[in-house]
């Protein structure tokens, strides 16, 4: 049976200038955040970034003077209207706190994974995509060498976006690492039920290993004035139609 990609991640990231009242106004954010929106929770912050998670949703937020990023894992297991609402809002009220009217560039990064019985099925696979051919040529073939570990890469551009496309074979591992990485007893109440959760998890986890092509596509441009929702599902609808049909 033929299984369909799975999207596993979804960054979203916006650049801009003048972003200098982080240095006053980060600890206010991450006060609204952690009253408004739950299970968000601080940490880590200092005068470089602050980093927000959300076990979750398995994502993380990450803001400063002039980037700010929000990344979220195993989208498949929640619906693209949500994840891209979560990071509108948690972007307009970074934007708006921070005061901030100049935008340089704007990106939607996803990674989706096509999973295959061995490593060397998939190596297979992705030499016979066509955008991306790898050719052997036939002397080095007669001599029994094969692809191991294949990686290609490409970048295309149309209208005002601009796309990074990258193949590879990969050796998948379930890993679920506790965050943050400090002694439990100085948790507070938000942050030990959440590592509890965590620990469940990681007594569950199936560590067998799954082969698989990943496709990562960056998505950007310098046209950054523009409403974020709009641009992660233009970015969604152009990836999925133009180059995950190539692996799947």
């Amino acid at each position: 049976m033929n299984q369909a990609p799975i999207f596993s991640t979804l960054i979203f990231e916006v650049r801009y200038v003048h972003g200098h009242l982080y240095l006053d106004r980060c600890g206010r954010i991450i006060r609204e955040i952690e009253k408004s929106h739950y299970p968000w929770y601080m940490e880590s912050t200092n005068p470089q970034i602050s980093r927000l998670v959300n076990h979750e949703l398995e994502g993380t937020m990450n803001y400063n003077a002039d980037t700010f990023n929000i990344n979220f894992q195993n989208v498949h297991s929640r619906t693209l209207e949500d994840l891209v609402a979560e990071a509108v809002k948690l972007w307009t009220l970074v934007k708006h706190t921070l005061e901030l009217e100049k935008f340089t560039r704007m990106g939607c990064r996803m990674t989706f994974l096509k999973s295959f019985k061995t490593v060397d099925v998939a190596n297979n696979r992705l030499l016979k995509i066509p955008f991306l051919q790898v050719n052997l040529t036939e002397d080095i073939l007669k001599k029994d060498y094969q692809a191991k570990n294949s990686k290609s890469r490409i970048f295309l551009a149309k209208d005002e976006m601009e796309y990074a496309i990258e193949l590879q074979t990969i050796t998948r591992h379930e890993v679920i690492r506790l965050q943050p990485q400090v002694d439990p007893r100085f948790l507070s109440s938000n942050q030990r039920e959440i590592r509890n959760q965590q620990l469940a998890r990681i007594s569950k986890a199936k560590r067998d290993p799954d082969y698989a092509i990943q496709m990562d596509v960056d998505c950007y441009s310098t046209n950054a004035d523009r409403p974020a929702d709009q641009f992660i599902s233009d970015c969604h609808k152009n990836v999925t139609a133009d180059f995950l049909p190539h692996i799947s």
